[in-house]
């Protein structure tokens, strides 16, 4: 997948890549039906090429007059109200499909990623009990249990990067929907951009934070562990709870973070931070052995 400014385009075919679309004064059959059938669909990429071949085939109508009887005559038993609707129909149908295609390999991806979340949370809590009983600091069994810590945390991190990638693309698809959108709006007098946004509000676009949630967790178990296991080795007593002192200093750094990123921004600091909610303490999940999204 390759993108610029103005357009995202994917490879496909034996080929190598994506043809360019037909020039609008060069919308012939033959080459609308050359191009539609060369074109290979990715699983997750705004289908640009396609779009902007029906915005300019519904512009070039809407110009020319060039709608048949048999054109209007099923336009009208089809509900359309005008001969504008009939022009613009084929691409608002294009532009809906290509949202709900969007819309339902976005909903699955992020669907497998809170099961495989869900899972990395379960096999960290299973190790945390295993380690509650763990062997003496440099035997066989500790030095599985530490393998077991570190491939559950790359798991984890791999988890992680997924999720920032699928951020990313998410992002700049709802930026090219967005541009489409709006060309379409004022080239066409359609109102795609209402439709869009109302995709676009809501999940799966919308991130509900499940993974992160799930992912602060299993940082979290993964964490202790490895204090347990130091404190161990150092002879202290593992058991031994930190209390806070009565009073103290305390210096805190605020950085403002806009809404758009906050979710990245919470993504990338539970490797290192768990995400605090007033009022609770300790693991965010309820049910540890049976964890939700």
């Amino acid at each position: 997948m390759s993108t610029n400014a103005n357009s995202t385009t994917v490879g496909g075919g034996s080929g190598g890549g994506t043809p360019p679309p037909p020039a609008t004064g060069d919308l012939t059959k033959d080459t609308i039906s050359k191009f539609r059938a060369s074109f290979t669909l990715a699983p997750l990429c705004v289908n640009t090429a396609t779009l902007e071949v029906e915005m300019n085939i519904c512009r070039q109508r809407l110009v020319s007059g060039e709608i048949g009887f048999a054109s209007a005559t099923s336009g009208k038993k089809c509900g359309h109200k005008s001969t504008k609707d009939m022009a613009t129909s084929p691409f608002i149908m294009a532009f809906t499909n290509d949202l709900d295609r969007l819309t339902r390999v976005l909903s699955e991806l992020r669907t497998s990623a809170e099961k495989s979340a869900c899972n990395l949370l379960t096999t960290a809590n299973e190790l945390s009990n295993d380690n509650a009983q763990s062997a003496a600091p440099g035997s066989a069994q500790s030095i599985v249990q530490s393998a077991k810590n570190l491939n559950i945390k790359n798991e984890a991190i791999s988890l992680q990067g997924r999720m920032l990638q699928l951020k990313q693309v998410t992002r700049q698809n709802a930026t090219e929907l967005h541009r489409i959108s709006s060309l379409a709006d004022s080239q066409l007098g359609t109102d795609t951009s209402s439709e869009m946004e109302r995709y676009l509000s809501k999940e799966p676009w919308v991130d509900n934070g499940s993974v992160v949630i799930l992912l602060s967790d299993i940082f979290s178990i993964l964490r202790n562990i490895e204090e347990s296991k130091k404190k161990k080795k150092n002879g202290k007593d593992g058991d031994k709870k930190w209390v806070a002192p009565s009073s103290f200093e305390r210096v805190t750094t605020k950085f403002w973070v806009t809404e758009d990123n906050l979710s990245e921004v919470l993504l990338k600091s539970v490797t290192d931070l768990p995400l605090l909610v007033y009022g609770r303490s300790g693991l965010l999940q309820k049910d540890i052995t049976n964890p939700s999204t």
